[in-house]
């Protein structure tokens, strides 16, 4: 399952003697990327490699990879004009550390705290010595505020993709080796496109949640499935996720009112404690 070595970044490759634009995307199986790959396979009739990383770490990584085949059957099925290669599989662990990329993750981080996956993804460019593998960040991401600033429009034939310019700081040493097609879309704006384009199908069977229950449904409370609720998208979740997610909510912030209290010196279980 591992396959090693650089990747082109973009490319025009040659089939039934057309020449096709190839852009090579992050694919997780998720909603954004899903879009992505649509929009760039079916509506643009780009060729599109994929790039999936597996992270052990997460139990949802196996049902990533066979969504990732089924949503690729269900389009070409669909619409044989468009080509997807199968993905490109890396492991996590396979790649190797980077110093300056994890400093300026770290120091990024600690304003924002975002997800790992931001620091290994950059290493991961720079270990397949490529240069434009498209990464699916959307307006509502953590990431975004600190692509967007340093973002430019580029379009060419017929697609506008955003870039992040070298420069010195340590965002631009994070992101300026990927190119961001959907940064100011929404989830809910990907799902009216997909609507209008007749694909809403299609995206209703991408995966997201990295905790799926025994029985193999969206967990509710991971990351993952909170982000899906709250940017809007709370339908593709069942009942008793929603529930979960509830539960969980109202814990987090009774918790957190708890600590507001203890920090000024009023939590009444503290003072029930002491006049007893």
């Amino acid at each position: 399952d591992r396959l090693c070595g650089t990747f082109p970044l973009p490319e025009r490759t040659t089939r039934r003697e057309d020449a096709v634009k190839t852009i090579n995307v992050l694919w997780t199986s998720g909603w954004d990327s899903t879009f992505r790959v649509l929009d760039a396979a079916v509506t643009k009739r780009i060729a599109v490699q994929p790039h999936y990383i597996i992270d052990r770490r997460r139990a949802s990584h196996a049902v990533e990879v066979l969504t990732i085949g089924l949503l690729t059957q269900m389009i070409t099925d669909r619409h044989p004009h468009a080509r997807i290669a199968p993905p490109l599989l890396s492991e996590r662990t396979d790649i190797p550390p980077d110093p300056a990329i994890d400093a300026a993750f770290g120091r990024l981080w600690e304003t924002a705290h975002l997800g790992d996956q931001n620091g290994w993804l950059a290493r991961y460019v720079r270990w397949k010595g490529g240069d434009g593998l498209e990464l699916c960040v959307h307006d509502g991401d953590k990431s975004r505020q600190f692509i967007a600033p340093l973002a430019t429009l580029v379009e060419e034939d017929g697609d506008a993709v955003y870039v992040v310019p070298p420069a010195d700081g340590d965002a631009a040493r994070l992101f300026a080796n990927f190119r961001f097609p959907l940064l100011d879309l929404t989830k809910l704006d990907m799902e009216e496109e997909a609507r209008t384009r007749g694909f809403l199908d299609i995206m209703d069977r991408t995966w997201f949640c990295h905790s799926p229950t025994p029985d193999g449904e969206p967990c509710g409370v991971c990351n993952p499935c909170s982000y899906t609720i709250e940017e809007g998208l709370a339908r593709r979740l069942p009942e008793a996720a929603l529930r979960r997610h509830g539960n969980r909510r109202r814990l987090v912030n009774r918790l957190w009112r708890r600590a507001a209290r203890t920090a000024m010196g009023a939590d009444p279980c503290s003072q029930r404690s002491t006049t007893r």
